[in-house]
């Protein structure tokens, strides 16, 4: 599995990840052990935005609204890199989105790749993909096979609108002077470069992974709604969650040990926010009212402005308070998270 660590520190988890403190955490287990992969090769990219005037200094008001970007990307602390692959080999691609507000929508272009894992491990088969999405916190693993003319492929880093791309583009030159605000734009990530190899027979892609089993039906549903406003009772606020602020000593949610519950996350904000949930894995089951076409673990949903997203959750492992909130950490720091209380299960 693929996750990463970086500090919680409320009111300053925003500037202390876009500064770049986060950093990769890689567990072995049964995804090893599949034949292909373990002759596969293994790269990872970190990536994430920096200012380059300075990380540390103040977004704008409007980089704090919509959430800080900085016009320089970076792959694992480097621009565009370079990752080789072997001529007839394969490659196991891991991605890690640290950074504090941008979404990236990767593409590989004029050369195959597939999903084989999300954010809380593998999926049941590789699925070929043309783009992905990467909302901050979430994970991906690819598989690239080397089977095509042995030169460089671009990593591209595409244009993508969180919801405010007009509004940015109609400030035109102004946008410079606009600490944490840059225009959606077009970016190679990384730079895929063949590399000559002593096999003769192509590796293959895995056929079967790790099976995901479906959770059971939920007795339960709760719902969040997400949306912009002003909470008096808290003290950072400016970002809701069923019109409340975060509070630090206030539960908002309160769940039992074991049971499986529905969560349907409401954007009503007309821009995008990524939901995360610490601590438990979920299943994307339903989005804007039709079924999740591929089944995964995760721990971070992508919500476009609009959407509906409807999660299953089954509480494992651990009682206690966690918390749930906004990728966009800006948003976090204003607010957009919620403590969730995990009490024994019934009987214990």
């Amino acid at each position: 599995m693929t996750g990463w660590y970086h500090p919680h520190y409320h009111l300053n988890v925003a500037p202390q990840v876009f500064g770049g403190l986060a950093g990769p955490l890689i567990i072995r287990g049964d995804l090893d052990e599949v034949p292909e992969l373990r002759e596969a090769e293994e790269s990872l990219l970190v990536l994430q935005d920096f200012d380059p005037q300075g990380t540390l200094r103040e977004p704008h008001a409007l980089g704090k609204k919509w959430g800080r970007e900085g016009p320089l990307l970076t792959a694992s602390g480097q621009q565009n890199p370079v990752i080789t692959l072997p001529q007839n080999g394969l490659l196991r691609l891991r991605l890690i989105n640290a950074s504090a507000s941008r979404i990236y929508q990767l593409q590989l272009p004029e050369h195959p790749w597939f999903l084989m894992a999300t954010d809380r491990g593998a999926i049941a088969e590789p699925t070929e993909l043309e783009t992905l999405s990467l909302s901050p916190g979430e994970r991906a693993e690819l598989l690239i096979p080397g089977q095509r003319d042995p030169k460089d492929y671009e990593i591209l880093s595409l244009p993508y609108d969180r919801g405010i791309a007009n509004i940015v583009e109609s400030l035109g030159d102004e946008v410079e002077q606009i600490p944490g605000v840059v225009p959606p734009t077009q970016a190679v990530i990384a730079t895929l470069r063949y590399e000559p190899s002593d096999r003769v027979s192509p590796l293959p892609v895995p056929q079967k992974l790790i099976p995901v089993t479906p959770l059971p039906a939920s007795q339960i549903t709760r719902e969040f709604v997400l949306n912009h406003g002003i909470d008096s009772t808290a003290g950072s606020t400016g970002f809701i969650i069923n019109g409340q602020s975060f509070v630090m000593d206030r539960v908002n949610t309160q769940v039992r040990l074991n049971q499986v519950e529905d969560w349907r996350i409401i954007n009503k904000a007309s821009m995008d926010h990524p939901f995360h949930l610490h601590t438990n894995r979920f299943q994307v089951i339903e989005r804007n009212g039709q079924p999740e076409t591929l089944l995964t673990w995760k721990d971070t949903v992508a919500l476009k402005g609009y959407e509906t997203v409807t999660i299953r959750v089954r509480f494992e492992d651990f009682i206690g308070r966690t918390v749930y909130h906004c990728h966009i950490l800006d948003h976090e720091d204003q607010g957009m998270m919620g403590i969730l209380d995990i009490q024994p299960a019934y009987g214990d």
